[in-house]
């Protein structure tokens, strides 16, 4: 199969992956073999390459949002079929999903809404699960009735309106003049223009 990789700790850039030919992965017990419909690209994906992971081995296969059919199942895995629609936000620590197969852990797997195209899909995982973490785990949000969040009309400031609004807070977001409808329609109740307001 062929997969993105980063070659060795030496060469970490964007110009320096290479489009290798590799043996397809072999999964492990608790582990889905997934063939890529599409991947999610965001800026961390460059910042992982140019940074590195400690662990990794070289070769490296990047790349962590991905959408695709289930191929192979581990033993140990359950609630997944072979050609489920399924997408993850993978683990840095391991080979990536820029490659026609990849391996990842089941537990952190769903299936794909059947109302969702792969592009859909393949967009939300790094910014949903950003924004859902920063108010789901890491705000202290007890006994609190309003929240600013910061570029409402990104990825995560547009779904983390969102979820603060199904927690029922009052949602203060900045943003610009053209993304202004957007994050209306996500459903902020004070909108800040960071170009007109300081």
């Amino acid at each position: 199969m062929k997969a993105w990789q980063v070659q060795s700790a030496a060469n970490r850039t964007i110009e320096d992956l290479v489009l290798a030919e590799v043996p397809e992965p072999q999964i492990t017990a608790t582990e889905l073999l997934v063939k890529m419909h599409v991947v999610g690209l965001n800026p961390v994906d460059y910042k992982v390459i140019e940074n590195g992971i400690d662990s990794w081995q070289y070769p490296h296969t990047v790349g962590i949002d991905a959408v695709g059919e289930v191929v192979a199942l581990g033993e140990q895995t359950s609630g997944f079929n072979i050609g489920d629609r399924v997408f993850y936000h993978g683990d840095l620590r391991h080979d990536g999903s820029l490659a026609e197969f990849a391996a990842t852990d089941f537990r952190g797997v769903g299936h794909v809404p059947d109302t969702m195209s792969d592009e859909q899909a393949s967009a939300i995982l790094c910014s949903a699960m950003t924004a859902y973490q920063a108010l789901y785990r890491k705000a202290n949000l007890v006994g609190k009735q309003t929240i600013l969040i910061h570029a409402g009309g990104g990825n995560v400031g547009f779904i983390g309106i969102q979820l603060a609004k199904k927690l029922g807070l009052t949602v203060i977001a900045t943003t610009s003049a053209r993304k202004r409808e957007l994050v209306t329609q996500a459903g902020a109740d004070v909108i800040i223009d960071y170009h007109v307001e300081t």
